[in-house]
């Protein structure tokens, strides 16, 4: 639904890179008049950005936790952030 796409666009997007672009995006076209047809697939688009936005920082989390994709003196300034 728009509210679990807008609560996972704050917590993953708009969090990371402090603009509320996207969700002002997303409220724009969800307030857009349309017909009933329409209204479905919007709600089941919704539903699979939150799910694909979900994953994405779920799998970054995993990555983070095994010391992949970082560099080592980002890996140990998030390690010292994570322990303080």
């Amino acid at each position: 639904t728009l509210r679990g796409l807008l609560r996972a666009i704050d917590r993953h997007v708009t969090s990371v890179s402090d603009s509320a672009q996207w969700r002002d995006y997303v409220l724009v076209q969800a307030r857009s008049g349309a017909d009933a047809a329409t209204e479905q697939e919007r709600t089941a688009l919704a539903q699979d950005l939150t799910f694909l936005i979900n994953n994405i920082a779920h799998h970054q989390a995993l990555l983070k936790a095994y010391n992949i994709g970082l560099d080592p003196d980002q890996r140990n300034k998030e390690m010292v952030e994570a322990v303080a």
